[in-house]
C-alpha cells in the first residue's frame, strides 16, 4: 500500500523537454574546464543536458577497457565495437553497481508480479519486475529511456537524502537514481538524477591527468582520449611461474633444477596441475599410495620457500556422469579434494578448482555454468575441512568470445552466469578470483576495441588482448565482489612459431617476449591495483614437452635449458622491486 501511495504521489506529469537535433560539435564547459566530444555532446543536449547529467568532471580517458567521461550524475562510455549504432554511447551501470547488496534483501528492490489493473497509468518491465509511473515515467521516456538509464531496479520509495537534506522519493535504475524534488514541481528540475558520477569518481582513484582542466583551444578540443595511465603509486604484485614437473625419480633432479631457477628469478610462487584421473583412476582406492611423486615436488618447492598453487581437474571416467553438462560427480569430487588436501597437511598454500570450464574439452562435453557450479560448491567446504588456512581459487576461464556450448563459451558470459546463480551464491565458494590473461601476439598496451594491434592476425576479438582481464574484473565488481583478491593464474606470450595453434609467436622475438612480460607486470603494479599475484605461462615447457610441444614458445627457459631474455628480464624486474620497495 505504501508503494502504491508513492506511485500516486508521482502521478503529476512533468512536461517533456523537447529533444534537440544532434549537433556534431564539441562543447566546452568553463565551469569545470572540460571538453565534451561531439558524440557525447549530442546525447547530453538531446536528453536533458545539465539537469539530467550535470557538468563534465573529467576528461575523456581510458578506464576498465573503455574510453569514458565522468559527469556529475553519470558516466558516459564509448563502445567502439558498436560504432554507428545507437549503443555506441552507453552509460555505466552505476545504479546497478551501488545496489548489488540492497537488491538481495530490501523490499523496494524485490520484483513484483504484473497487475494489469495498474497499467492504465503505469508501465511494467517484466525484465526486472518493476513499475514506472508519473513524473519518473515521463522523465525516463523523454530523456533517453533504456539507452540512458536502463531498466528500473526498484519501485519508487522514500530514502534519506545522501547530502543530509530532507528524505526524497527515489527510484533506482541500472544506470541512474531518479530523485523527486517537489520544491521544483512543474520545472525541468522536478526530477533530478543523483550525483552518482561524482560519487563514483570520489570512490576510486583516477589518473591525475584525467582530472586536469583543459583549455578552450582547438588543440584541447581535438585531443584524442587519454590512453591507459598509472593510477596512484605502484602496489606490490607477486610473481610466479607455471611449472611442469616430472613424476619419475629419474628426473627428480630436473624438478630441482627448475625450481632453483624459479627461486633465482625472484618469484615467490609456482603453479602446478594435478590430474584427478591419474591420482584416483579407480573409485575408492587409497590415493596416498599414488601421491609420493606429487609430494616430492611440493616438498622441493617448500624447501626453497616457494609457495604453491595446485590446480586440480580432469576427472577419471568413473566420475563422469551421464549428464554432459556436469563435468564430474560433485560428491565424488568433494571426497577426493578432502582426502587430497589432507594428505599435504598445509604444504599447499592455495587450491584452484578446475581449469577453463568454459571449454568443452575441459568439461563433460557441454558447457553449462549450472552444471559446473555444484563442483565448486562441493570442493570449497571439503578443502576447508582439511586445511582451513588454504585459499580456494576460482578457475581461470579461457579467454574467448564464442557462443558454442559444445566447443567454447565466452568467458564474460560464463562469469556473469555463474555469479548470478542463486542470487550470487557462488561467491561463498572461492576466496580468490582466478583469471587467464593472454595477449596473443599483441603488445599489452593495445586493447579491444579502441586501440587495436596492427599485426597480421589475432587482432579482431577481445580475447586476443591482455587488457581483456579488465572486462572480467568489471564483472566481478558489478557483482559486488570487488573486494575479492584477483590472481592471474596464466599469462604470457610465445616467441617463435613452435606450434601452429599459437602461430602469432612468429612475429614475437625473444626480446619482445621479455618486453611484453615486464610491461604486463608494470600495468598490474601501476594500474591494476586489484591484482595480487600473477603466474607466467610458462617456466619450462620447452624442455618438458619438447621443442615442438604446443607451449614451447611460451617458456622463459628454452629447450636447451638456457634462459631466454624474458627470464633475465623477470629477474632484473624483481631485483628492481626489491631495491626500491613496493
Amino acid at each position: 500500500m505504501r508503494a502504491l501511495t508513492l506511485l500516486i504521489l508521482l502521478s503529476t506529469l512533468l512536461p517533456a523537454r523537447p529533444a534537440h537535433a544532434n549537433q556534431a560539435e564539441a562543447l566546452y564547459f568553463e565551469e569545470t574546464g572540460f571538453w565534451v566530444n561531439p558524440l557525447f555532446a549530442a546525447f547530453w543536449e538531446a536528453n536533458g543536458g545539465l539537469t539530467t547529467f550535470g557538468y563534465p568532471i573529467s576528461r575523456f580517458f581510458y578506464q576498465d577497457g573503455l574510453h569514458k567521461q565522468y559527469f556529475e550524475r553519470a558516466i558516459f562510455e564509448r563502445h567502439e565495437d558498436k560504432a554507428g549504432t545507437e549503443y555506441e554511447l552507453q552509460l555505466t551501470r552505476l545504479g546497478a553497481l551501488i545496489t548489488v547488496e540492497r537488491r538481495k534483501t530490501e523490499l523496494p528492490f524485490q520484483a513484483r508480479s504484473r497487475e494489469p489493473a495498474l497499467e492504465a497509468t503505469m508501465r511494467y518491465f517484466p525484465e526486472t519486475g518493476h513499475y514506472l509511473s508519473g513524473v519518473f515515467r515521463t522523465y525516463w521516456e523523454s530523456h533517453g529511456g533504456l539507452q540512458a538509464f536502463g531498466y528500473p531496479l526498484s519501485d519508487a520509495f522514500v530514502e534519506p537524502d545522501s547530502t543530509g537534506g530532507q528524505p526524497l522519493v527515489v527510484q533506482y535504475f541500472e544506470r541512474a537514481r531518479f530523485e523527486h524534488h517537489p520544491e521544483y514541481t512543474g520545472s525541468d528540475s522536478e526530477v533530478l538524477l543523483g550525483h552518482l558520477g561524482r560519487e563514483a569518481l570520489e570512490a576510486r582513484a583516477a589518473p591525475p591527468q584525467a582530472l586536469e582542466r583543459q583549455q578552450n583551444t582547438p588543440e584541447d578540443r581535438d585531443a584524442p582520449p587519454l590512453g591507459p595511465l598509472p593510477v596512484g603509486d605502484p602496489t606490490p604484485v607477486h610473481c610466479g611461474f607455471n611449472f611442469a614437473y616430472w613424476s619419475d625419480l629419474a628426473n627428480d633432479a630436473s624438478n630441482e633444477f627448475y625450481l632453483d631457477l624459479a627461486k633465482e628469478a625472484g618469484c615467490e610462487w609456482i603453479r602446478v596441475q594435478f590430474t584427478w584421473k591419474d591420482i584416483e583412476p579407480e573409485q575408492g582406492i587409497d590415493i596416498s599410495t599414488r601421491l609420493f611423486p606429487y609430494y616430492r615436488v611440493i616438498k622441493h618447492a617448500n624447501d626453497r620457500q616457494l609457495k604453491v598453487l595446485v590446480n586440480v581437474s580432469h576427472p577419471p571416467d568413473w566420475a563422469r556422469p551421464e549428464d554432459k553438462r556436469v563435468p564430474a560427480d560433485p560428491q565424488a569430487f568433494g571426497s577426493f579434494m578432502n582426502r587430497l588436501v589432507a594428505y599435504f597437511g598445509g604444504q599447499v598454500s592455495a587450491w584452484q578448482v578446475w581449469n577453463e570450464p568454459n571449454l568443452a574439452v575441459e568439461t563433460n562435453g557441454i558447457i553449462d555454468p549450472l552444471g559446473f557450479f555444484p563442483l565448486l560448491k562441493a570442493a570449497y567446504p571439503a578443502i576447508k575441512a582439511s586445511d582451513p588456512s588454504a585459499l580456494v581459487v576460482f578457475p581461470g576461464l579461457a579467454p574467448n568470445s564464442n557462443y558454442a556450448p559444445e566447443w567454447a563459451m565466452a568467458d564474460t558470459w560464463y562469469l556473469e552466469s555463474i555469479l548470478a546463480i542463486n542470487n550470487g551464491e557462488a561467491a561463498q565458494y572461492f576466496d580468490v578470483f582466478g583469471v587467464q590473461a593472454y595477449g596473443a601476439g599483441n603488445h599489452p598496451d593495445t586493447y579491444w576495441p579502441g586501440n587495436l594491434a596492427g599485426n597480421p592476425g589475432w587482432t579482431n576479438a577481445p580475447e586476443f588482448y591482455f587488457r581483456h582481464a579488465e572486462e572480467l574484473h568489471v564483472l566481478l565488481v558489478n557483482a559486488g565482489l570487488g573486494d575479492k583478491p584477483v590472481w592471474i593464474t596464466e599469462m604470457g606470450w610465445p616467441t617463435g612459431n613452435y606450434h601452429d595453434t599459437y602461430g602469432y609467436g612468429a612475429w614475437i622475438t625473444p626480446e619482445m617476449q621479455a618486453e611484453y612480460l615486464t610491461r604486463a607486470f608494470e600495468i598490474m603494479r601501476t594500474e591494476w591495483h586489484w591484482v595480487d599475484v600473477s603466474f607466467i605461462w610458462h617456466l619450462n615447457f620447452a624442455d618438458y614437452g619438447g621443442a615442438h610441444g604446443p607451449y614451447a614458445g611460451f617458456s622463459v627457459i628454452d629447450e636447451f635449458r638456457q634462459p631466454r631474455p624474458s627470464y633475465e628480464a623477470i629477474r632484473a624486474m624483481t631485483d628492481a622491486w626489491q631495491a626500491s620497495g613496493p
